[in-house]
């Protein structure tokens, strides 16, 4: 009765009396991935004209058969729980899949048999384990772990796949290939794993233990809003094993009938199971009927409900939090599962109404559609030798082990087929252009990856090749348009505080990116406030690739180390205590809080940002913890960082570092380039290093004035066994050498060490990228000056300038609306002026004093900053009143919505400008997002708002897409509108409670 009335809670009122509730799901075979509907279809393709099948799944299956023939399959897998040159279970879900599509009708049964006789082997070993008296846990397929640890993630969907497809199969007599003993088989095992996976770790009742809730806890409370202040229960949901314990115990379930989901004579009493100590113990299993499939309501109104929340909230922004190396996993699992509730039929209306939304993720969530967008904008401009090929060198961040882009089938496979069913037709063919050519080797490689290039983890991967790429399809030939210029320059993960930006789609681009997000998770870094830079096929400096304390370290990202408070009780040669010892970033749920991004700006001669790291330097410590105040690491008192991007080539960084106590060392950190043999050099204040393909990158040491400079090779913390994966592979930046007979990793990174450990400190440095011929531009340091009547007093903004224009920052983070005076060289003709407050108006008045010049900022006026207060002012512009429109939002998805219903959404304009602003409201694109009522007509004054209402009125099913444009003159505000319009239902519960998400 509790947990029924807990979904009542959930759904709201999908259970009152006489409401009419979600259509029963899909009672045939096959609903994983592919349906009835789908076999026509897939079987026309199966063709010898096809090279995704000829070359790719017809050649794979034929090589898997003659292995299976000479017993390679399956007796080179050994059963583990991690890797295994075998995994059956992959195998047995391609014959399954074979014994669906392949054209000739004589062959299927025998797929079909092969797929049987697999699935049954593995099964059928672990199901002897289990029924043993007592539950053994000794041999193949038979260890707790087999379920729930690293096999489990990578190829446990396989099981159910094959289950489900292998239900729609018939031997060559017409008669079921699984009979019913071998679904009652498959019952007792996939119920006894569901089991250990709904107790594995992470799951969202009790690891970690704060904050414990009873298993089978669904809804709201699992989210703990109230009680888990640093969500780090919530941010677990984002790992990459509890995607892989949700997806498989979700498709376990649904893979069963009703029917079957029923105990038998052979269904044991009991179970094994670890203990919240680690030990193994025998508990009593739950086998009544329906004990396999009622674990849906676990997985759809627990585990995916808290991560739908997450990836809508936290972790907003279509990047994965735990980075590339996991996206796959973390990310692609969830994808995966929410596909298959999608072809279950759980995903339409019916089925979110009697769920919730996150049912229909890939419909609802914006997150999933723009991981699409997110991982090409990750992708450097050109691709590079290695030792896979040529590779692209992504933007890379979190744990990592070899740097290049390896191929994200497991995460757009889904998203594209998704989009398939519902005619997004711009992320279909996004998606097959990228699977082409963004992996190794691309498009040479190409034929490989669809036959899972001879790597049994890959099977599966194969399989979506097959799905995704429709031979009839323009979009599927090598010669498909790349879809990037089509796309902005610049991409923005909120949640990840991820910026990439670029001047261009082209090989010779640069490209510039910054990140600040929490560290809560397995596998996130110290690197709060990194920043990035890439010119002309080169990255001139960025994050060295590393995995775990050690190569997660701020000093390895681009930052700045803080001495800290190393407590007596402290082990210096800890998790914690090496990253004290750095000065570095807490590591991971160690930090005291979350960072904050406080100003952002774009635009086509500069990108801004601020971010305020500050928390993230200080420890956490739970209530009751006996370490004393003084032994505690809570003495940073001030992080933060200012860097604007001059485009193409020049980087300005302002860092503000203050503690507590006197006496703390405070270092500026940047990765170098090499060109070994030689090493950059160090002339007063400025180096100079050398890229491998001979660019320079010129560093100028500006503030503070008191400084020590050194190239650092070495690295005293990190002990020698850490060493060969805390620093990892294929990163230009990571060099090898012999060290004792050794082979030893570093990088070559700059100190700027400020003198004397001052208790507050600023550093300004100066980048700037070049071509081997070409000098290093002239820098000053500039400070501003007091001004008769303003209150803002001398010193309170540091400057450079370099070449013809100068960049300011404020010394303090409190955004400045009223006046300054900026002393520079007279020959100084463009200033950008951060730390403003946002949309503030400005007089500006320039003074000549012989060979400089002063800049009087007043407030009021006609120049304008932008929304992440920057003021650019160049010498000799006069500024128009004008009119600026800006929206509250420029997407709006509405997600899955019935035919013949509609939904309103508003958005609401503002005119930041300075002249009144004629209003022209109009749309482009489907008429089924149309123009509603609203008060954005006639003219908007300076600083007026308006709202405007357009609504979504699907009239027939699939992906609708359209943009808003209201203009005024030369400026437009444009919102981008999406909907997926569905047959019947009504959508009872949004996840994450606000309507408007």
């Amino acid at each position: 009765m509790k947990r029924w009335w807990m979904l009542c809670t959930v759904v709201l009122l999908a259970c009152l009396p006489g409401l009419r509730l979600a259509a029963e799901p899909l009672s045939t075979h096959p609903r994983l991935w592919i349906t009835s509907e789908d076999l026509p279809r897939l079987r026309q393709w199966a063709s010898p004209q096809n090279p995704v099948y000829t070359q790719g799944l017809r050649q794979l299956a034929t090589w898997a058969a003659q292995a299976m023939d000479n017993h390679d399959i399956p007796d080179d897998d050994n059963g583990g729980s991690t890797w295994s040159a075998i995994n059956t279970e992959e195998y047995a879900a391609l014959f399954a899949f074979m014994a669906l599509v392949d054209p000739d009708p004589a062959a299927r049964p025998q797929w079909a048999q092969r797929g049987r006789t697999l699935l049954l082997h593995a099964i059928g070993r672990a199901d002897t384990c289990m029924r043993a008296t007592p539950p053994t846990q000794s041999g193949a397929f038979c260890t707790i772990a087999f379920s729930v640890s690293d096999r489990s993630r990578w190829t446990g969907a396989a099981f159910p796949l094959a289950a489900d497809w292998l239900q729609a199969a018939t031997t060559a007599g017409g008669q079921p290939v699984l009979s019913a003993a071998d679904r009652a088989t498959l019952r007792r095992v996939f119920l006894v794993w569901s089991r250990l996976s709904l107790e594995a770790y992470p799951n969202p009742y009790n690891n970690p233990p704060e904050f414990s809730l009873p298993v089978g806890t669904i809804g709201e409370p699992l989210l703990r809003l109230g009680t888990d202040l640093r969500r780090h229960r919530l941010r677990f949901a984002g790992n990459n094993y509890f995607a892989g314990h949700m997806r498989n115990m979700g498709l376990r379930a649904i893979a069963i009938d009703p029917a079957d989901d029923v105990p038998d004579a052979l269904t044991p009493a009991t179970y094994l199971r670890r203990n919240g100590a680690g030990n193994i113990v025998e508990v009593p299993l739950e086998s009544g009927p329906g004990a396999l499939r009622g674990l849906l309501t676990d997985v759809l109104g627990g585990w995916l409900f808290v991560q739908d929340y997450l990836l809508r909230h936290d972790s907003r922004g279509g990047l994965p939090q735990e980075g590339m190396e996991y996206a796959p996993t973390s990310i692609g699992i969830p994808a995966q599962f929410l596909f298959a509730l999608e072809t279950a039929g759980y995903a339409d209306q019916a089925g979110q109404a009697r769920w919730g939304t996150q049912v229909a993720g890939l419909s609802t969530n914006p997150f999933y559609r723009a991981t699409l967008f997110g991982l090409i904008h990750s992708q450097s401009p050109r691709a590079t030798p290695s030792g896979f090929g040529l590779v692209y060198r992504p933007a890379w961040y979190g744990d990592g082990e070899q740097y290049y882009q390896n191929d994200p089938i497991d995460i757009l496979g889904p998203l594209a087929l998704h989009a398939m069913r519902v005619g997004d037709t711009q992320v279909v063919d996004a998606v097959r252009w990228v699977q082409r050519f963004i992996p190794p080797d691309g498009n040479s490689g190409f034929a490989g990856r669809t036959r899972a290039n001879g790597s049994s983890g890959d099977v599966l991967s194969s399989l979506m090749y097959f799905l995704l790429f429709d031979p009839n399809s323009p979009a599927s030939l090598p010669t498909a348009p790349d879809p990037r210029p089509a796309l902005d320059l610049a991409f923005w993960s909120e949640g990840m505080g991820r910026l990439l930006t670029r001047t261009g789609w082209d090989t010779n681009a640069r490209w510039f990116d910054y990140r600040l997000s929490y560290n809560a998770v397995d596998h996130q870094h110290g690197d709060g406030n990194l920043f990035e830079f890439y010119r002309a096929g080169e990255w001139l400096t960025k994050g060295t690739l590393g995995y775990g304390n050690d190569g997660g370290a701020t000093d390895y990202k681009n930052g700045v180390t803080i001495q800290n408070t190393l407590g007596a009780s402290v082990d210096p040669n800890g998790f914690l205590g090496t990253r004290l010892r750095r000065g570095a970033q807490m590591p991971q749920n160690r930090s005291e809080g979350d960072p904050v991004v406080l100003a952002r700006s774009e635009d086509p001669r500069y990108s801004a940002v601020t971010g305020d790291a500050t928390r993230l330097y200080n420890a956490w410590y739970e209530n009751g913890d006996a370490t004393p105040l003084a032994q505690r690491a809570l003495d940073v008192a001030h992080a933060s960082r200012s860097v604007l991007w001059l485009k193409p080539d020049h980087i300005v960084v302002y860092d503000r570092a203050r503690s507590h106590s006197a006496g703390r060392a405070k270092r500026f950190w940047l990765n170098l380039p090499d060109r070994l043999p030689s090493l950059p050099q160090v002339s007063g204040s400025r180096v100079t290093a050398t890229t491998p393909g001979g660019q320079r990158l010129f560093v100028t040491t500006l503030l503070p004035t008191a400084h020590s400079t050194a190239i650092v090779t070495t690295d005293p913390i990190m002990a020698p066994d850490v060493n060969g994966y805390a620093l990892g592979n294929e990163d230009s930046f990571i060099q090898t050498r012999s060290v004792n007979g050794q082979t030893e990793k570093y990088a070559t990174r700059l100190r700027v060490e400020a003198d004397n450990a001052p208790q507050d400190v600023r550093f300004l440095h100066v980048l700037q990228g070049a071509d081997a011929a070409t000098p290093a531009d002239g820098t000053t340091l500039l400070a501003s000056e007091a001004l008769a009547g303003c209150a803002t007093p001398a010193g309170a903004f540091d400057g450079a300038a370099v070449a013809s224009q100068s960049a300011w920052f404020a010394r303090d983070l409190t955004p400045v609306r009223g006046c300054l005076a900026l002393r520079m060289p007279a020959a100084v003709t463009v200033h950008t002026v951060t730390g403003l407050a946002p949309y503030a108006h400005f007089q500006v008045t320039r003074e000549l004093i012989g060979a400089e010049q002063r800049l009087v900022i007043l407030p009021g006026g006609p120049w304008m900053a932008d929304a992440g207060g920057v003021l650019r002012y160049e010498v000799g512009s006069t500024p128009a009143a004008t009119a600026w429109l800006v929206a509250s939002a420029t997407e709006m998805d509405f997600g899955t919505a019935a035919i013949g219903s509609a939904v309103d959404r508003t958005v609401t304009i503002t005119n930041r400008g300075t002249a009144a602003a004629p209003l022209v409201a109009s749309m482009q694109g489907d008429t089924a997002l149309q123009l509603g009522a609203g008060t954005c007509t006639g003219t908007l004054a300076p600083g007026a708002q308006c709202n405007q209402t357009v609504r979504f009125q699907p009239t027939t099913p699939g992906y609708r897409s359209a943009t808003l444009h209201i203009t005024s003159g030369a400026s437009t505000a444009a919102v981008t509108l999406r909907g997926i319009g569905e047959p019947g239902g009504d959508v009872l519960f949004r996840n994450g409670f606000d309507p408007t998400i």
